[in-house]
């Protein structure tokens, strides 16, 4: 679980008018890019559980 305390205007992906569900969308998909890609540790990078209800997401 990730939890961040950046405010959403902060993040090159944000854009006025996100509902909570597309922000984070946005940040998980902007977070596994990362993680997944050369600048970061070149992670393998998988969704886990969803919960959209709840506005969550898991990754392993």
């Amino acid at each position: 679980m990730r939890i961040s305390v950046r405010k959403p205007e902060n993040f090159e992906f944000y854009k006025e008018g996100l509902t909570d569900q597309e922000l984070l969308n946005k940040f998980y998909a902007w977070e596994a890019d990362y993680w997944a890609s050369s600048k970061g540790v070149k992670a393998e990078v998988a969704e886990i559980k969803r919960n959209e209800e709840k506005n969550t997401l898991s990754g392993k």
